[in-house]
């Protein structure tokens, strides 16, 4: 077994998923490998409306 130290620690590997969890990216990809990790974000998030998007009322014409 190595003794040899871990490149990123599973917090730290955590952390970046929850950030870019945060940032709107719905599929993280974490590659292994001998010189460390590599966390890719995935697809691009998608641009949501913050507030909803509210029905044009209608107009009454009284005569």
């Amino acid at each position: 077994m190595s003794t040899r130290p871990a490149t990123a620690t599973q917090a730290e590997i955590a952390r970046a998923i929850r950030a870019l969890v945060d940032a709107g990216f719905t599929h993280p990809r974490i590659v292994y490998t001998r010189e460390g990790v590599i966390i890719e974000p995935g697809p691009a998030p998608r641009h949501r409306v913050d507030t909803p998007v509210e029905e044009p009322e209608e107009e009454i014409f009284l005569i």
